[in-house]
């Protein structure tokens, strides 16, 4: 082999190593989200996980029960067990109607078309079901 041919095969070597110390195995793993709410009549589901380039999306839905509630902030969250691979996970909410910052580093939107082309870009890994599991 001659010079140029290892180092190509050196890059790529190398290339190789940084993608599977990047993304790593896919692992069973549980996957939290809390919010703070202004009432105790709100209830937050994790919906769907997608992975979308380097990063895991956890896609959760904030619904509040009818009827009168407490009026005391308080967190909400939920927690799903799904096998994805090792990524930086980002919070994507929908569902949230006060006003007020949030202390929590997520992304609320309004509507899921916000990020619907992120979505179909990436690869959807968990999806809770009808029932809720």
């Amino acid at each position: 082999m001659n010079r140029m041919s290892l180092f190509v095969i050196g890059l790529l070597s190398a290339c190789l190593c940084t993608y599977a110390c990047t993304v790593g195995p896919a692992k069973t793993k549980d996957i939290s989200v809390a919010v703070t709410v202004p009432d105790l009549g709100w209830r937050i589901r994790i919906q769907e996980i997608y992975q979308v380039g380097e990063e895991l999306w956890v896609i959760s839905v904030l619904s509040r029960i009818p009827g009168v509630a407490a009026q005391m902030v308080t967190t909400v969250s939920d927690t799903v067990s799904a096998t994805v691979p090792v990524l930086p996970v980002k919070h994507v909410v929908l569902g949230k109607t006060w006003g007020w910052r949030n202390k929590e580093d997520y992304v609320f939107v309004t509507n899921i078309r916000e990020i619907d082309e992120h979505l179909k870009a990436g690869k959807l890994l968990f999806q809770r079901d009808k029932n809720g599991e």
